[in-house]
This record gives C-alpha cells, structure tokens and sequence, in this order.
C-alpha cells in the first residue's frame, strides 16, 4: 500500500459520508448526471477544440480537458440538483436503508472513478505514474477487472492530436488479413517474459508530448519508431516497474520508421530477434494511449516489401513489412511483434486508414539492418518535427 491507496481510502471514505447524508436518490442521480456530462463532451470537444486549431497543440488539449471536466462537474451538479428534488418528494427519505445505500453509492463510485482514469493517471511522468506503479488498488483492479476506456487516449482521437504516419503509395496492393483474432495463444510464461522488456515512451517535441512503446533489443538499447521521437526533446523511458529514465535517441531512420534510444541503467533484459512466417500466430505488446501495457492477439498474414514514402513524405522508400490482423491505436507505435516463443519478428508501425483490424510492422530484418548502417553509441543530431 504507498500514498495514493492512502488517498483513494480517503475519498471512499468521505464520498461514503456524503452519500450517506444526502441518501440513495440524490447521489446516484449525481453520479448519473456526470457520466451524461461526459457523454456530452464527446460531442463538444470537436467543435470546441477547432475554435483552437491554429494554436499550439498544448492549448488544443487543453481546451478539449477544459470541456471534459466542465461538462462533467455540470452534467453532476444537475444531477445533484435533480436527485435533491426527488429524494425529498419520497416518503422515508431519510430512513436507514436509503442512507447505507447512498453510502455503498458513494464509495462504489470512487472507485469507479478510479478505475475510469488509470491509464490517465499512469501516462502522467513523475511521481503520479509511480505511484500507479505501486497501488495495491490499480494493481487489483488491473488483475481483476477490464482494461478501462483510455481517456486520455479518447481526448487526443477528439482533438486530432496525433495520427498513424502513412505508409504505402496508393497504387500499393495489399492483403487483407482478416478479422484480428480474439485468443491470445501465447502462454503465461512467455507474456511475463516479453512485458518485462517492453518500456513506454513519453517524448517532448515540437510543443506536445508524443507516446509510444519500445522494446529491449540489446543491454540499455531500445527500438521504437522515429515517429515517436522525431523533434524530442526529452525523451522519458518508463519501464515494467514503473521506473523512469531519462533517453538519449542514437539512431534515427525516416525511410524504415525506426529509432535506437539509449538508456543508462536500464536493467531490463533483451528479447530475442526471431523471423515471422505468413499465417502465423503473434501478439503484440504495446500502451494504447500512452496507458498500461495491452498485449494484442495478432496474426501475420503476409511478409513482403512495400513501396511508400518517407516519415517527411520527401522521398521513396522500399521495406520489408508485416501485414497482420490486430487491432492497435495510438501509443501502440514501436510495439514489438512477437512469435509464440517470444522471439521479436516485428516494430509495429502503422495501421490501414480504412480498416481497425489491419495493422503493419516494420520485420526484424530491417531492424537488424538499421543497426548495421548507424553508429548506437553517440547522440544524433536534432530530427526535424512532424507535420
């Protein structure tokens, strides 16, 4: 147990004697009316956030926050209001039962909450994501329950925020994979083996923060896309444990969509480079939304080399890629593609604009020859910023 179990006890316990004070009927209508309020913002927030496209893309999340909070805090405050009006038109509105559920609401609710902002609260760097790390709460609540819709994640699709780069020409002709699969075939063992070396990033560039996932390839080296780190600035690795390090980028291709980041201390253990076969069982091990890690059943339909155009859509390139059947989202670039034996086969890089369920990846073949082709030991120059 550490501090914010401390502060969650704490917010049971007083949402509890608020619940009780005020019954049943009031508060869970309150309850009712800020899920409406956030049900609400999702339709704002498009038409607000535009009113702010020509700004910095800090001041478009903001301004997105800005509408979830206050549409949440309205949609209770009514509720509050409406629950009130009822309650007081009931007979017994103050006996017992009515005030112990009114608690159990109260209680039941903040934790709730809890649950609804963990991948939120895990994607902040610092002292909030560690102390995430370390909940007994978020612990249980992460082997016990559903992964939560991602908020933070929701609010950047809102805002327009961050994109998948594109990939393929359009003339490209490309396999259909098919549905994702819904089993994950790999077992236990290899899972826990595999999550321990995959990391989060969280890069400052450009005026915003860009998430991603990378992985162990070599002792203190992680891969990851150079979408996630073109124009960092600071460059913050979060591993298993929830320990932050401070990265330094080494490598960067804009033609292959690969990056090599150095990490001092980092202890976690390599993964092994391994080769994918078409139709053949995967998954994926990424952090949805900058989150807590998701591993994604995937399938590799098709290994072949694709013609595109760069991250900066300034020249062709050639490479050799993945089609797989997975569904990914943003936060999921630089994901490692593993095979049943936990051999890493391919960075997940991409997904088709037209389909959720078909996702690419860069082969760990062209990692190997990225690593070839550039020195891993020294600082790169400074990359340029996305559009």
């Amino acid at each position: 147990m550490n501090l914010l179990d401390i502060l969650v006890a704490l917010f049971i316990v007083s949402a509890a004697v608020g619940g009780y004070r005020a019954g049943f009927v009031s508060r869970a209508s309150g309850w009712i009316g800020l899920l409406l309020g956030l049900g609400a913002a999702v339709f704002l927030i498009p038409l607000v956030v535009s009113l702010f496209d020509r700004f910095d893309d800090a001041w478009v999340l903001l301004s997105g926050l800005v509408v979830l909070v206050a549409a949440a805090v309205a949609g209770q405050v009514l509720g509050l209001q409406v629950g009130e009006k009822l309650r007081l038109a009931l007979p017994n509105r103050a006996s017992g039962p009515d005030r112990v559920a009114g608690a159990l609401v109260g209680g039941v609710g903040v934790l709730v909450v809890f649950w609804f902002l963990l991948p939120t609260l895990a994607a902040v760097p610092g002292w909030t994501s560690n102390q995430v790390a370390g909940s007994f709460v978020a612990k249980s609540f992460e082997e016990n329950l559903p992964i939560p819709p991602d908020t933070l994640s929701a609010l950047r699709d809102a805002v327009g925020e961050e994109s998948f780069p594109t990939v393929f020409e359009e003339s490209t002709s490309l396999v259909d994979p098919g549905p994702a699969p819904t089993r994950l075939e790999l077992s236990d063992e290899v899972a826990a083996r595999v999550r321990a070396s995959v990391v989060r990033l969280n890069v400052r560039a450009c005026g915003r923060t860009q998430q991603g996932t990378g992985y162990v390839h070599s002792p203190e080296l992680i891969i990851t896309n150079a979408h996630v780190v073109a124009g960092g600035s600071q460059v913050t690795i979060i591993d298993d444990a929830g320990e932050h390090f401070e990265g330094t980028v080494v490598a960067f291709d804009a033609e292959r969509d690969l990056a090599a980041v150095r990490v001092a201390g980092l202890s976690a253990p390599p993964l092994t480079p391994a080769t994918a076969l078409p139709n053949s069982p995967a998954a994926t091990f990424g952090h949805p939304g900058g989150g807590q890690l998701r591993v994604a059943p995937a399938r590799v339909a098709d290994v072949l080399r694709a013609s595109g155009r760069d991250l900066y859509d300034l020249d062709n390139t050639i490479r050799e890629v993945l089609v797989m059947a997975v569904n990914l989202r943003l936060g999921d670039s630089g994901a490692p593609v593993v095979n049943l034996d936990g051999g890493v086969v391919g960075v997940a890089f991409a997904v088709a604009p037209d389909g959720d369920d078909t996702a690419y990846a860069v082969t760990t073949g062209e990692v190997i020859a990225f690593l070839d082709e550039n020195n891993t030991t020294a600082p790169t120059g400074a990359s340029a910023c996305l559009g």
